[in-house]
Order: structure tokens, then sequence, then C-alpha cells
């Protein structure tokens, strides 16, 4: 029995040394995994010293920088504050103007959709009105084969920057060939205006403080609820203030929640107080004035300049249950959700002495008679004999340019109330201007999917019959589901492609637009009207519209899409 005993106590000790073994000499232990900084700072260091380079590194604040050459480019690295990660930067690789910033960001969303960790992005030199070129790569780098993935990455980044250039350099040639490139664009956004839109970008007007967010001139939550998702008759119940560390603030007082500024939830002393913040709104409803609704409201920070905060704002109302005073499909069951990207600006004075700066050399020039030398921004400022109204108008166009849509909304509604009260002698000389702000104003609510309100503006400019204009109003009533998009769409197909009959008349023809020069836009109805049948479930049409669509390869990739899109549905029909 002894015996046995011993066996069995000898076997079982045997078995827990192996275990024991095993589990402290398993290969990641023998290879550990880099995730101290400072550890990933000098296994970059050697791996690029491998590869032939010397990296320099230096600190700002939480943040390594290192700059370093491999194979003719020059490459720079950052490592920011607890995070494993590094980010690779191949910056200025390509510069062009700015009249192709249109081809640039097309090719950058091309390559974008193919890439895995590289990214194409640009930004825009103001001084000179060009267009710059960056690959960004995020990298980790494991202990085993650093120099291995270090050097498919810079490879990567090399395959990006050709891949760019080719397509680009192909591509160039036929854009400057396309007709009507340049109607795309309104005369103003040009490069001069690129140089504004980052000068003046945070200007504000004397006596309109209250529109923009500073630490000067706080915007109240209610601007935001009335801009964003047009919640201008609520009453509210409670605000609750949740910060990264838990609740901060309750406040139950209705003026004092419609006044109370929201950027300071997440900014605090011209700085980030956080990388988040949380605002629970709960009030009700006018039309529905026994359900207590809620609404959330979450502040994420994006990006910083010298001059300017970057945030933005996503606001979601929770949807009511049904009951027996509600439908299941009613609207005011459905959820509701935006999303905004917002500017908090940190020398608004500075800036709007820019904007001053500009405005008189403009009237110097006009003084001197050299206009002929005036910009289009400067023409346009010119024009405006209101400085409230020019100011708004420039500023709103260049918060337009960087996708702010609801920051220039405020400034872009207010110069519109301003032109249509001038007597009709200065509304005509102002006419262009006054276009000009009814689309910025239509394509902003179109983008924060109030199409109503983007009808409404867009409207307007249809006796200008400008593609780029009548584009917008033809999205806005498609995205919709209005019921007018089709007539709209077949009416402006009759005016775009002659008849058979017209093509007999000489005299027509001659003062007509060649056909090729309005295929692109006759593309674009055509697309738009095969998307409203296939939205109707007109599915014999939209296929017979999009076989003919597949004769023009511009059309190819839409088509393959659409044509796919209904033998879905079909099938889940059927």
């Amino acid at each position: 029995m002894d015996v046995f005993f011993l066996y069995g106590l000898l076997v079982v000790i045997v078995v827990a040394l192996l275990v024991w073994y095993f589990f402290t000499h398993r290969p990641d232990k023998l290879v550990p995994i880099i995730d101290d900084q400072k550890c990933h700072r000098i296994l970059l260091t050697k791996a690029l010293r491998q590869l032939n380079s010397k990296i320099t590194w230096k600190k700002d604040k939480d943040e390594w920088e290192g700059i370093f050459d491999y194979q003719s480019g020059h490459f720079r690295v950052r490592q920011t504050k607890d995070t494993p990660y590094l980010q690779l930067m191949y910056l200025f690789f390509y510069e062009t103007d700015f009249s192709d910033l249109e081809l640039v960001r097309e090719i950058c969303n091309l390559c974008n959709k193919n890439t895995e960790i590289s990214k194409l992005v640009y930004s825009i030199d103001e001084k000179q009105g060009t267009v710059d070129l960056h690959v960004l790569e995020g990298l980790m780098l494991p202990a085993k084969h650093a120099v291995g993935t270090l050097q498919r990455a810079l490879n990567e980044i090399f395959s990006w920057q050709n891949a760019f250039t080719r397509r680009y350099n192909e591509a160039k040639g036929e854009n400057d060939k396309t007709p009507g490139r340049d109607q795309e664009k309104s005369a103003a956004s040009i490069s001069r205006e690129l140089y504004m839109l980052h000068e003046m970008e945070m200007a504000r007007q004397t006596g309109q403080a209250e529109w923009h967010t500073s630490e000067r001139s706080p915007e109240p939550l209610r601007q935001l609820l009335a801009s964003a998702l047009n919640m201008t008759d609520i009453v509210p119940a409670r605000l609750t203030r949740f910060h990264e560390e838990g609740p901060s603030e309750v406040i139950d007082d209705p003026e004092r929640i419609l006044n109370f500024h929201y950027a300071d939830s997440l900014i605090c002393d011209n700085q980030w107080a956080g990388t988040s913040a949380v605002l629970r709104l709960d009030y009700y409803d006018p039309r529905r004035p026994a359900r207590l609704r809620h609404l959330l409201i979450v502040l994420n920070r994006e990006d910083q300049t010298a001059e300017t905060l970057y945030y933005r704002a996503t606001l979601t109302r929770i949807p009511l249950s049904a009951d027996r005073q509600m439908r299941t499909d009613a609207v005011e069951g459905d959820d509701l959700s935006r999303s905004v990207l917002l500017g908090y600006d940190l020398d608004s004075d500075k800036q709007a002495d820019k904007f001053q700066y500009i405005l008189k050399e403009a009237e110097a020039k006009q003084q001197a008679g050299s206009t002929e030398t005036l910009t289009d921004d400067e023409r346009l400022l010119l024009s405006l004999k209101d400085a409230h109204t020019g100011l708004n108008v420039y500023r709103g166009k260049q918060l337009f340019l960087q996708r702010r849509y609801y920051e220039a909304l405020l400034l872009l509604e207010d110069a519109y109330r301003r032109i249509i009260r001038l007597s009709a002698k200065d509304l005509h000389t102002m006419q262009d201007v006054y276009f000009e702000v009814c689309y910025l104003v239509g394509f902003c609510y179109s983008q924060l999917h109030q199409y109503e309100r983007a009808a409404y503006y867009l409207e307007f400019t249809l006796p200008l019959h400008r593609v780029n204009y009548t584009e917008a109003y033809v999205n806005t009533l498609v995205a919709a589901g209005d019921i007018r998009s089709l007539n709209v769409i077949d009416t402006l197909l009759s005016q775009v492609i002659p008849s058979s009959d017209d093509e007999d008349d000489e005299e027509h023809a001659h003062d007509s637009q060649p056909l090729e020069e309005l295929m692109p836009f006759a593309n674009f109805l055509r697309r738009s009207k095969a998307t409203v049948l296939i939205a109707q479930q007109r599915y014999k049409e939209a296929e017979a519209l999009l076989q003919e669509l597949l004769n023009d390869p511009e059309n190819t990739a839409f088509v393959l899409k659409e044509l796919a899109h209904i033998r879905k549905l079909k099938g889940e029909k059927g």
C-alpha cells in the first residue's frame, strides 16, 4: 500500500513540474509583447538602424515625435500617451493646384477603399492655393519581427504614393477636358477662397457673438437643438451632465436648461476638459405633452489647430414605445439622430481683424481703379453693402467648405434674411450673392437631413439653370422621397436631351448646347430616376433604365450595384 502511495505521489509531482515548466517557458513568455512606450521607441530605433536609417526623437508634452529618412522619403512618426501604436506619417509627397481639389478627393477616397492600414489624406496650403497629399499608417512593431514589419509598412506607403500619382496623372487630362467641370464650384470657391478658409475660419461678427462658440461668446443649448434637430417648441424638464468620471450636474429649471452652454462640458479655459461628455435632456413635446421624452447629446473631442478646438455633437432622441394613441409607424415614434461638427474659437478677435484687413484691401483696390486685380472673395465683399451681411456670408462659406454645416447655417440664414429685406435696386445688384446663399443654405439643410427646408431654399436657384444648384435640388427631393422627384427629373431630362423633332430644327440645334456637354448632367438625372423607381418598387422600369446606362462607362459601378440591389429586393419580396 505504501509503495503504491509513493508511486502515485511521485507521478503527481512529475506532472506538476511539467505543467510549471510549460507555462513558464511557452513562446509568448520567451518573446514578450512590447507594450511600453520607451520600448517601442527603442525597438523602432534599432529596426531603422538595420535599414541604414537614423531617427531623431523629440518630446512635446505627452507626445514623442521622430524624424527619419528612408529611400529618399522623409518620414515622421508620432507616439501619443497611453497607446501602444505608433503613427507613421509620409507627409507632402505630392502637391497640386486647388482647382483639382475634387479630383484629389475622388482619388483619395478610391485608394482608401482598397487600403488595409494606410490612409491617404490631403491638406490645404491656404497661402499658395495648393493641395498637399499625405499617407498615414498605424504601426505596431512585434519584438521578434520588427524589421520586417517596419519595412513592409514603408514599402506599402511608397506603393500607395505611386498608385495615387499614377491615377492622378491619368485622370488629370480627362478631368481638364470634362465639360462643365468648373460648374460644380461657385465662382468664389477657388484657390483664394481656400486661403480664406483657414485665415478667416473663426472670424466672428461684432454684435453676433452669440452665434458662434467661444469663451467670450458661448452658444446656448436652445440654438443647437433648433439648428440640428429643428426642436424649437419643447418644454425642458431636466438636464443631466455626465463626465468621464460620472454625473456632475443636474439642472431642472427650463430657462437655465435652454441657456446652458453645452461646449463647457468638454472645454474649460480654452482647453480640452476631457475627451468626451454626455448630456441627457428630459423634455415634453407639445404634440404629446403627457409623455416624457429623452434626448442624448454626446460631445466628442476630434481635433485642434492653433485657432480652433474641433468637436462633434451627436444628438439622439430616444423613440417612444407604441401605445393605443400612437401607431408603430408614426413619425413621432421614430428615432432621430444627427451628428454635427463644431468649432470652439480660441482667438476670435484676431480672426475678425483679418477679415477687416481683407475688406480694406478690396476697398483700396476699388478706389484705385484696380478692379481687375480683385479676387472673387473681394468682389463678393464689395457687393455687400452691409458689413454684418458680408462677414456672415464670408464666414458661412468657409464653414461650408469645411463641412461644418450646422455652424454655417447660423451665419448664412442671417445673411439670407438681411438680403431679402433690401430694396429692389440693391437686391438686383447682388442677385448672384442671393442665389449663392440660397444654394448654400439649402445644401446645409440637406446634409442635416432636413429636406423640406433644403428644398425650399434650393428651389429659388432653379431659374439660373446651374448644374450644381439643380443637382443639389434633385438630390434633396430623392433623399426625402418627395412625390415631385420623378416629375422634376423627367422635366429636366426633356430639357437636356432633345427629342427627334428638335434634332430636325436647325435653329433650335444651333441655340442649344451640344449633347456631349450635357451628358454628365443627363447621366446624373437618369441615375437619380433609377433610384426613385427602385424606391417605388417599379423594378422593371428601373432595370430597363439601368441597362441603358450601361452604355456609358461612367455609370458602370452604379448600375451593377443597383441591379444587385434590385435582385436582393426581389428575393426578399418573393
